[in-house]
């Protein structure tokens, strides 16, 4: 999925693996973390893992919310 919209936007293909795994351990580690601690809710969690990875570290909402339904 990566290595598509990565060539669709010009960035270099050969780093959508580096960018899925990155992905991918940020959620399977909070998932980790947050199984022994419980706080703050799932839905707040995925709320903010949702917006690290879709708008990254400098564009990062205040209190983001999770949208489930198109």
């Amino acid at each position: 999925i990566l290595g598509r919209e990565f060539a669709a936007r010009g960035y270099d293909t050969s780093l959508a693996g580096l960018f899925s795994q990155s992905l991918v351990g940020m959620v399977a580690l909070t998932g980790q973390w947050w199984l022994q601690v419980r706080s703050p809710g799932k839905d707040q969690v995925a709320a903010h893992l949702v917006n690290l990875a879709w708008n990254g570290l400098s564009h990062l909402e205040h209190d983001p919310l999770l949208r489930t339904e198109r």
